[in-house]
């Protein structure tokens, strides 16, 4: 018996802001390895302006993942396989975006459910920037009974 929600399934997320400052990229950016001789990554005044790693899209993405569990869930059981980001057109550097996740598919693995999740991010205006996908495994939440790989969400 799996804890995992599994009616969350092709349900998205409620609409989430996420609002961040030139500050937040330069401090992200400096983060993730850009060095002070890179000035479009480091310096809001650089010339043809500060511009934003796509992977940036990890952060903004965080509030739009879906509850995948009533109870909540554990931590050191789920575990990050793999991430895709599609970048659309390039990050702001400063405003706010509006972010909806969806539980794409859980799959029954035996011993693991195998968890696939997509975040969209777009400007308020209503264009999009980013998808962000990803897959986990939930150690010790398969042999569930459910077929649930029929019910992908598309």
């Amino acid at each position: 018996m799996t804890t995992l929600d599994l009616d969350i399934i092709g349900k998205e997320t409620k609409e989430r802001t996420f609002k961040y400052s030139w500050k937040d990229v330069i401090l992200y950016n400096l983060g993730v390895g850009a060095q002070p001789d890179e000035l479009s990554f480091v310096y809001e005044r650089a010339k043809g302006g500060l511009k934003v790693f796509p992977s940036y899209a990890c952060i903004v993405g965080g509030i739009g993942f879906p509850r995948l569990s009533k109870k909540g869930l554990d931590g050191s059981r789920f575990i990050h396989g793999e991430q895709m980001i599609k970048l659309y057109k390039p990050f702001p550097k400063a405003g706010e975006l509006k972010v909806v996740g969806v539980c794409e598919n859980i799959f029954d693995k035996g011993k693991a459910a195998v968890v696939h999740t997509k975040i969209t991010g777009r400007t308020p205006g209503g264009d999009q920037v980013f998808d962000a996908k990803y897959i986990h495994f939930y150690i010790g939440e398969g042999n569930f009974g459910e077929t649930a790989d029929l019910k992908q969400s598309h």
